[in-house]
Formats: structure tokens, C-alpha cells, sequence
């Protein structure tokens, strides 16, 4: 919904070590409802992470398993993830 904040956290530090405190700065939507956000991780890492609705005070977790990427080993520059939906 617009006015919502979106953000990641994940196992690595750059993904704020699942801390929700932590969690990367919110997601860009400027063509909502797609959510984006560059994110600097290691490469040849595999990670996990859930995406996170922050309203104010108030943090709703993303239902589901831990979603998991492993970054190219060879990658220069940047690489995209799949196009993931919230799961409930």
C-alpha cells in the first residue's frame, strides 16, 4: 500500500545480521507496487533474508521460509535478484 516502508534483513551485516534495528534503509518504489533496493553484499556469498512492513513503531515480518541468493562468485558491478512477492 503506498505510505508502507519495505525493508530487508538478512544474515550477513549488510543485511543487518537479522536485527530488524538493523534492516536496510527502506525499499524504493517509484512504480509501485515494484519495490527495489541496491544493496552492496559479498561476492560468492550465499544469503538469507526476509523482507519487512514498518509502520512507525510496528514491524510485520514477512510469512513464508527464508528467502536465499547466492551471489555470483565472478560477478563486476551488479547483479539482480529475482522479482520475489511478499509472502504471507
Amino acid at each position: 500500500m503506498p505510505g508502507e516502508n519495505i525493508h530487508i534483513v538478512g544474515n550477513i551485516p549488510e543485511l543487518g545480521s537479522w536485527d530488524v534495528n538493523q534492516s536496510t534503509e527502506a525499499m524504493h518504489n517509484p512504480n509501485y507496487p515494484v519495490w527495489f533496493l541496491p544493496v552492496s553484499v559479498p561476492a560468492g556469498t550465499t544469503i538469507q533474508f526476509k523482507f519487512l512492513r514498518k509502520n512507525g513503531g510496528s514491524t510485520t515480518w514477512e510469512g513464508g521460509a527464508n528467502r536465499s541468493f547466492t551471489v555470483p562468485a565472478d560477478t563486476q558491478g551488479s547483479t539482480d535478484t529475482p522479482v520475489y512477492t511478499w509472502q504471507p
